[in-house]
C-alpha cells in the first residue's frame, strides 16, 4: 500500500464520482485481470490489383492464420477477395498491433511470391476494435 503524503495509510476503498460514473479504487494488486483486444484488420494488395487468384485464397487464408498462431495471436475469422483480406483476431496483451500486421504481411507476401507471381501488399492497413458482443 502506498503511503499518503502525511505518512498515514490511505483508506482501503475510495471512489471517484463523475457525471454518470462511480467506481471504487482499491489499493494493492488486482487478483484477476481481463483484457480483450479484438481487432478487425483489413489490408489490400498493392494498387488493389486482382493478384490473389480464387484457387490460392483458401491456402493464403490458412497460411495467414498459421503465421498468427505461431506468434501467439488467435484468429477468429479470415477471408477476402482477389485484392484484399479481412482478419478478425485476438491480440495478445504483450503484442503490438503494428508488429503483428507487419509480420503477417511480410511472411504472407513472400509465400504468395513463391506460389504465384509478383505480389505485394499495400503499405498501410485498417484496424478496427471490435466489442466482444459483436464478434
Amino acid at each position: 500500500k502506498p503511503p499518503s503524503p502525511s505518512g498515514a495509510t490511505p483508506p482501503r476503498v475510495t471512489s471517484i464520482t463523475g457525471s454518470n460514473i462511480a467506481f471504487p479504487l482499491r489499493w494493492g494488486t488486482m487478483p484477476h485481470s481481463y483484457v480483450s483486444s479484438l481487432f478487425h484488420i483489413v489490408f489490400s494488395t498493392k494498387e488493389r490489383t486482382q493478384s490473389i487468384p480464387a484457387e490460392l485464397q483458401p491456402r493464403l487464408w490458412n497460411y495467414l492464420a498459421a503465421i498468427a498462431r505461431n506468434h501467439g495471436v488467435r484468429v477468429l475469422a479470415i477471408g477476402g477477395t482477389e485484392n484484399h483480406v479481412h482478419i478478425l483476431l485476438v491480440l495478445p496483451v504483450d503484442a503490438k498491433l503494428l508488429d503483428i500486421v507487419r509480420t503477417l504481411k511480410c511472411n504472407s507476401s513472400r509465400w504468395v511470391r513463391e506460389h504465384s507471381r509478383l505480389f505485394a501488399w499495400q503499405e498501410g492497413y485498417g484496424a478496427f476494435s471490435v466489442s466482444p458482443s459483436h464478434v
